[in-house]
């Protein structure tokens, strides 16, 4: 069961080498026992299940659920992360969205737990090639790229249509929306 009715942000890796993941903002929780049981596109398939909430702790881009944020981000580090003994995590986010200071803090704040430092930077331009990719990490002295994407407008409003269809169908009502 979805705890919030909008399309999760994207939250893509980058190395130096370029990228290597993306995953939905998503948390699946069981409602008994408020066991986290997945994150990312793996809690995707617990949508329909009813003992299972699914959480977007990103509203646009932006964090809404602090708790739930700080679990995404601490199990898409260890995942993705390099696992080097003894070296902290040197993290930079990349935001599209426009931050408040006090949203920016909080977004560093989710990163804990082998994160020796969190910087934030709104340049773009370091997915447009390789090598500026590479001088950004150099220039940053970073080892992850964390880059959180707005919603995506076409699958938002793919869902709500399809959304649409179902309460229309559900109260008897035919209806044809074509979306290109």
């Amino acid at each position: 069961m979805r705890a919030n009715n909008y399309t999760p942000a994207l939250i893509k890796i980058y190395t130096k080498e370029g990228w290597i993941a993306t995953e939905q903002s998503l948390v699946a929780v069981e409602k008994d026992k408020q066991k986290v049981i997945a994150w990312g596109n793996e809690a995707e398939k617990y949508i329909d299940d009813k003992e299972i909430l699914v959480i977007n702790p990103f509203k646009q881009g932006v964090i809404e659920d602090f708790i739930v944020a700080s679990v995404f981000m601490t199990n898409f580090i260890r995942k993705y992360g390099k696992k080097q003994m003894f070296k902290r995590q040197k993290i930079v986010f990349s935001l599209l969205t426009e931050y408040s200071e006090i949203q920016k803090k909080a977004l560093t704040e989710t990163v804990y737990g082998g994160v020796v430092e969190v910087k934030i930077s709104d340049d773009r331009s370091v997915f447009d090639e390789p090598d500026i990719l590479k001088q950004f990490f150099e220039k940053n002295d970073c080892n992850l790229l964390i880059d959180i994407t707005q919603d995506d407008p076409c699958r938002y409003v793919q869902e709500r249509a399809e959304e649409l269809r179902a309460y229309a169908a559900k109260n008897g009502v035919e209806m044809d929306i074509t979306i290109k």
